[in-house]
């Protein structure tokens, strides 16, 4: 009787691989190659991968998310809104207010928030 080696082949196989290419990877982490600076743009495809993560990600992760109790009060609204103009408008903008001079020399930019 033959056996049909087939079966163990195709996966003797993806299992070599999976290995070469957990061993190339790694091997790119460890060599520093990848310039991950914030001096430098990512390539397209690079920055296509990443924005896609994260916009995944926060729709993922932010879904049925609400509000704690009491975060719709008055006073907590006003002193979100302080808060607000004083840390993070000078980068993301504000209805009526450009972003600063920092947000220039950011990178990636900060998104707006007006």
């Amino acid at each position: 009787m033959i056996r049909d080696h087939r079966p163990r082949t195709v996966i003797t196989t993806l299992a070599a691989a999976i290995l070469c290419a957990a061993m190339a990877g790694l091997g790119l982490v460890w060599s520093g190659w990848y310039d991950v600076s914030a001096t430098t743009p990512h390539s397209p495809a690079t920055h296509w991968l990443l924005e896609t993560m994260r916009s995944r990600s926060i729709q993922a992760h932010a879904a049925g998310q609400r509000a704690p109790a009491g975060f719709d009060s008055k006073d907590k609204i006003l002193a979100g809104l302080g808060h607000f103009a004083a840390h993070c408008a000078v980068c993301h903008g504000a209805p009526g207010v450009p972003r600063g001079e920092i947000a220039r020399g950011l990178y990636p930019i900060p998104p707006s928030l007006a």
